[in-house]
């Protein structure tokens, strides 16, 4: 297995680690990545590169393995986030990029406070509120917020068993809530997308499996 180059035995991210992972050891200075669910920018921070999921469908996917047709994004892995900006340009067709550096005088962000921070350790959490103190200096407005509903889908979540359809309990669940009015109608479609639906697809792709394994052994 690809091994975390700043701390061997660690992961270096999972899915398009390895990009990650060669990136940050210097043994190449871009590489590409796919990603359906934050497989470019969580082994991006993993490893400590940077990694950007470009809008859906502005990076032709020819020849990329299809997981999710509406979920499927190529991006790029790189050790700057100027060199990012270069490499999405190729990867479009572009011989310069569009984006230019702009001022964050007045762009506002919010912080969840909510789940998200839960067993961090020290240094994740030093370095992303060094990270936010540079945005604030350069004029960003951050503000931070508690959101319970985090807390209520992983809680529901935890409940399930990942067997058989018990992803698919808890999307009942969870729109059950939804139309009860508690959580907002996107909500459902965002944890369905992320969740239950990667779980059926690979509920199904193994039963697919086990039944090709049982035709040949018979």
């Amino acid at each position: 297995p690809t091994h975390n180059p700043y701390k061997l035995g660690y992961s270096p991210g999972g899915s398009s680690g390895g990009s990650s992972a060669a990136v940050a050891s210097g043994m190449v200075p871009i590489a590409h990545g796919n990603d359906g669910g934050g497989s470019v920018r969580i082994p991006a921070a993993f490893c400590g590169v940077v990694g950007f999921k470009p809008g859906f469908g502005s990076i032709p996917l020819e020849g990329a393995l299809p997981l999710s047709w509406t979920c499927d994004h190529a991006g790029p892995l790189t050790r700057t986030v100027q060199d990012d900006v270069w490499i999405d340009a190729a990867m479009r067709g572009l011989t310069a990029s569009p984006i230019t550096r702009g001022d964050l005088s007045g762009l506002k962000l919010v912080v969840a406070e909510t789940v998200v921070f839960d067993d961090a350790e020290a240094g994740v959490v030093s370095a992303f509120e060094q990270a936010l103190e540079r945005l604030s200096a350069a004029g960003a407005k951050i503000t931070r917020r508690v959101f319970p509903v985090f807390a209520d889908v992983f809680a529901l979540a935890a409940r399930q068993t990942l067997k058989g359809f018990g992803q698919c309990r808890f999307g009942l669940q969870l729109q059950n809530r939804v139309e009860a009015g508690e959580y907002p109608q996107a909500l459902f479609g965002q944890v369905f997308v992320a969740i239950i639906l990667p779980q059926l697809a690979l509920n199904q792709i193994q039963k697919a499996r086990i039944g090709a394994v049982g035709q040949t052994a018979a």
